[in-house]
């Protein structure tokens, strides 16, 4: 499998839950620093852990939804000044394939809320205006990540 090259960068994982966006990092970004909201509990832990990295000039990976351009600038103007590579992963979801990965997961999200997170993410997609060097389209088949440059 192909791991993806470490420069002072910043990825940002963007998609509903059960897109595949955990295993993505896992598997091609497991060099990274690691920021997830679920596993910090609070955003003032995650907070201090993405202010502790930019401050040792980590790269690392935000996996968590990412859905509204808010939730971006979070890590974005900071990247920049701080002269960090800003990549944007969306990860373009069949709905029905999230729904049957959630259901077997040991930590199910609600169904009506991953159908709500589908519609916002569809409305929110990124934009290279948001400050990304690069974003590219991640498709997961269950078989593999297909990756490809991104189209605004």
């Amino acid at each position: 499998m192909e791991m993806i090259s470490i420069e002072k960068t910043i990825a940002i994982m963007i998609g509903i839950q059960g897109a595949g966006k955990t295993t993505f990092c896992k598997t091609r970004l497991s060099d990274y620093e690691y920021v997830n909201l679920d596993t910090l509990k609070t955003r003032d832990n995650e907070e201090k852990l993405v202010k502790k990295l930019f401050r040792e000039d980590k790269s690392f990976v935000v996996d968590n939804t990412n859905r509204f351009k808010s939730d971006r600038e979070r890590y974005i103007p900071t990247a920049i000044a701080k002269g960090y590579k800003i990549v944007g992963y969306y990860f373009e979801s069949d709905l029905k394939a999230c729904l049957r990965r959630n259901r077997k997961r040991s930590r199910k999200v609600p169904e009506n809320v991953i159908k709500e997170y589908y519609n916002i993410v569809l409305n929110n997609r990124p934009t290279y205006d948001e400050g990304f060097d690069e974003i590219y389209t991640v498709i997961n088949d269950d078989k593999e990540m297909i990756i490809t440059e991104y189209i605004e």
